[in-house]
Parts: C-alpha cells; sequence; structure tokens
C-alpha cells in the first residue's frame, strides 16, 4: 500500500482515520501514517470538502454502494487554502465476518489535467469568440463592399454606353463620390480592426516621485 503513488485510507463508522499510506500522509503533511489515526478530514481540509466526504461515507455505509471515479475539489485548510483536484473511489469496509466497520478509498491526484483541462476550455472559447467576431466582420465587409462595387460597376457601365458630355460628367461626379465613399468605408473598416487588435491597458494613478531617482 506505501508504494502507490495514490492516498489510501481506512475509516471507521464514524469517518475517523484508521489508516492511511504513506502518499495520504505527505498529502496530510505529516511525517508518518500514525499521525492521521482517530482523526477526520476536518483536521485537515476547509469544512466544505471534508462535510462532503463524510456525508458520501455515510451514505456508502447506509447503502453498501461504493463510488467510482468521482471528481472532487479539495479545499486544505491551511492558510492558503489550498485546492485540489482528485478522481476518488470509495467502498464500504467489511472485517472479517461479514460486518461493516467502516469505509475505505482510493483518491488520485488530477490537478494538472483538471488545470489542462480548464485552460483548454479557456482557450477555446477565446478562439469562438474570436471566430464569431471574424465572422461578423467578414459580414460587414462583404455587404458594404459589395454595396459600393455594385454601384461603381454601374456608373463605369452607365460612363460607357453615354456620348453626351454632361452625362458623363454628371457620371464622373457621382463615380468620384462613390469611390470617396468606398475610402471612407475601407478607412472605417480598418478602424474596427485596429480597435480589436488594441490591447487592453489598465491605468492607474502613480506618485512619478516614487519612480524617480534623486
Amino acid at each position: 500500500m506505501n508504494n502507490f503513488t495514490e492516498s489510501v485510507y481506512f475509516k471507521d463508522l464514524e469517518s475517523r482515520f484508521i489508516t492511511i499510506n504513506q502518499s495520504c500522509a505527505r498529502k496530510f503533511g505529516l511525517n508518518s501514517p500514525e499521525e492521521a489515526v482517530g482523526k477526520n478530514d476536518f483536521d485537515f481540509f476547509a469544512i466544505e470538502h471534508a462535510q462532503k466526504a463524510m456525508e458520501d461515507e455515510q451514505l456508502i455505509m447506509a447503502t453498501l454502494q461504493p463510488i467510482i471515479n468521482i471528481e472532487e475539489r479539495e479545499v486544505f485548510n491551511d492558510a492558503d487554502r489550498t485546492v485540489k483536484w482528485n478522481s476518488t473511489s470509495k467502498f464500504p469496509l467489511f472485517d472479517d465476518t461479514g460486518e461493516l466497520i467502516g469505509t475505505y478509498g482510493i483518491t488520485k491526484d488530477v490537478t494538472v489535467r483538471k488545470l489542462n483541462e480548464t485552460e483548454l476550455k479557456e482557450s477555446l472559447k477565446v478562439i469562438s469568440k474570436q471566430n464569431e467576431r471574424l465572422s461578423n466582420f467578414a459580414h460587414i465587409v462583404s455587404h458594404n463592399l459589395r454595396n459600393h462595387a455594385s454601384g461603381i460597376s454601374m456608373l463605369i457601365e452607365l460612363l460607357q454606353k453615354t456620348e453626351n458630355i454632361a452625362e458623363k460628367v454628371e457620371l464622373f461626379e457621382l463615380l468620384t463620390k462613390a469611390a470617396t465613399r468606398l475610402n471612407g468605408t475601407i478607412a472605417d473598416l480598418n478602424e474596427i480592426m485596429d480597435t480589436e487588435n488594441k490591447f487592453e491597458v489598465e491605468l492607474k494613478n502613480l506618485i512619478l516621485k516614487k519612480y524617480i531617482k534623486g
């Protein structure tokens, strides 16, 4: 049992530790497994985790049904309120005569995997949001530029067909205005892109004297 990297522990009917292995002792910050005997989860964990663990064990003893590979968030009662994630299985514990005498369990630390999953989910959220913005921007670009392009194409076509000088001048003026509006739209789209790409900067007041050497 002491060669397991997982935490292994046995508890009595009151959820007090009967014995634990070395891995569990290290997790609890104990010098030896014997120091845990007679203690319970409330001696090591914050109340929110300790209470849930005790309720789970009481349910196991009442129903004789184990719990298998549940993920749980452990909050230690140290000054830093250290948080770890575990995959835990717990079972009813019987003596040699078949009498129920408590529970036993195996807990595997999955904190690294959980943090990686959380980081991946956050990355996917960011990517999804960026893709949504890109899709919206592409729609705006397509719609606005298509309108301008259609207008300019129509004016050019009219210019090519007419022989009337006055009409040519009028159409050329309209074409100039259309090109100006197109340039304005492109400038607006560039401004939108610049705004999207800017990093958010936190501004705060500083006492300049502290940052100037005398």
